[in-house]
């Protein structure tokens, strides 16, 4: 079997001619070591004959019979494959190939890598085809692509089964080192699995924002979600942390004008009309420079697919180091394109979980923004709860924490005063308690404290 590469050069795939002749031997040899062959595949022979020989053992094997040469022969006979195998003189000549039981798994390691090259060499194959049609789409190429090297990379790590006895000593071993910190006196941040929030409370329930989890911060319109990603953002960077903000509903300029505020307590409105005073413009350069130190990265796309996020984000994690990131919000992303989705709520749901598939695959944390249905403003107290999600594909399940944002006191989500308290939610926790982080918002500086506990 060869490839043609350019016109006039022709190579054939890789494989190693040896180290097939050497496993099917030690199978017609000694029939036990079937049991370390169940991994591979009539494929991962590259010469046909052998793959009609590998074919006849594994059947055989599967029978209950001990397949010895004269029944693989015998197989091959009657399947009209024997011809094709080289013949009954081949297959008896491979037993000269039989190796040693030490060098036989690098046999069969050696055939695992020539099989993937020769996928790899196909997807490449298939991808160049891909892209050569006049209604090809770049991205729709790439996550293709992608998809397909993702699944060659399973292949050749096989072994994804975690052994109980080493994890658990693992484990073990972390807590008696956090338990070590924590008696050096090492703060709560220190000691966390996640990135803090920069609100010790909300940390204090849900650990931080951990690697490969999804969150949920659910609200109304007008009752400070992005003001609140925001500060989260900001206090992340404080800390050196990097972070990817996708903004689909505003534009940088807009985001940057709001991490201003909220750094130098400025008025907004006053900087969008730039009606500052003297000392003001003093605290805004301040913030500005502060500001600028920032390790944030802003996409302000206002259509953003599922499979273009995900490349967008593997390229943040890999090229930009980035360690978190915030979608806002989730409502406003597409399905990938070509899905044949036929309802938004199933769009939503392949959307939720495609965010929670980027989370676990990159291993970084993911907050997405999301907003509730009018059906909360019909309820008494306008207190959101977990099924005012459910209207919404499958939200509620593909996240890990859940929070909701509330206005206290009896006021209209879309009129918040100059200052307003606001009940930060923990409405879901998969791996902690659920409960209530009282918030102060201010509005005019996009602002949120902590408050103290009562």
């Amino acid at each position: 079997m060869a490839v043609q590469w350019q016109i006039g050069e022709v190579r054939e795939l890789p494989h190693n001619l040896e180290s097939e002749r050497a496993v099917l031997a030690a199978a017609l040899v000694e029939p036990k070591v079937m049991v370390r062959l169940e991994e591979l595949t009539p494929d991962h022979f590259y010469f046909l004959g052998h793959r009609s020989i590998f074919v006849a053992l594994r059947e055989l094997y599967e029978e209950g019979k001990v397949p010895d040469i004269s029944l693989v022969i015998g197989w091959l006979e009657e399947k009209g494959e024997l011809e094709r195998a080289g013949g009954r003189e081949y297959v008896i000549a491979l037993t000269d190939h039989l190796t040693s039981e030490e060098y036989l798994d690098q046999h069969i390691r050696e055939l695992n890598e020539k099989f993937l090259l020769r996928r790899l060499i196909d997807v490449c194959h298939h991808t160049a085809s891909k892209a050569m049609e006049p209604r090809s789409r770049l991205i729709d190429v790439l996550e293709e692509a992608q998809q397909r090297i993702s699944r060659i990379s399973l292949w050749s790590s096989p072994d994804s089964f975690i052994h109980v006895p080493g994890q658990v000593k693992e484990i073990y071993e972390e807590l008696s080192e956090i338990f070590r910190q924590r008696e050096q006196g090492a703060s709560e941040e220190e000691l966390s699995r996640g990135i803090s929030s920069g609100f010790t409370d909300l940390d204090r329930m849900t650990d931080g924002f951990v690697p490969s989890e999804l969150t949920i911060l659910a609200a109304r319109p007008g009752v400070g979600k992005t003001s609140l990603a925001v500060n989260i953002a900001l206090k992340m960077a404080d800390r050196g942390r990097r972070v990817a903000f996708f903004s689909l509903e505003m534009n940088a300029k807009l985001l940057i004008m709001r991490m201003l505020a909220v750094r130098s307590g400025l008025n907004l409105r006053k900087m969008s009309r730039a009606s500052l005073e003297g000392h003001e413009l003093t605290k805004l350069a301040q913030a500005a420079r502060e500001l600028s130190k920032y390790q944030i990265f802003i996409d302000e796309s206002s259509y953003l697919p599922v499979n273009l996020f995900k490349a967008k984000a593997r390229k943040l994690r890999e090229e930009m180091k980035v360690e978190m990131i915030i979608v806002d919000y989730l409502q406003l992303m597409s399905a990938a394109q070509g899905s044949q989705r036929q309802t938004r709520q199933e769009e939503v749901s392949d959307i939720s979980r495609s965010l929670k598939h980027t989370a676990r695959e990159l291993n970084i944390p993911i907050l997405a923004l999301a907003q509730l249905s009018r059906k909360v403003e019909e309820r008494a107290g306008k207190r959101p709860i977990l099924s005012d999600l459910r209207e919404s594909g499958s939200i509620e399940q593909d996240a890990d924490v859940v929070l909701f944002l509330h206005p206290k006191g009896e006021v209209r989500v879309d009129r918040i005063g100059p200052e307003q308290d606001i009940d930060l939610i923990v409405a879901k926790n998969r791996n902690g308690p659920t409960g209530v982080v009282a918030l102060r918002f201010y509005p005019d500086r996009t602002k949120f404290e902590q408050l103290a506990r009562e």
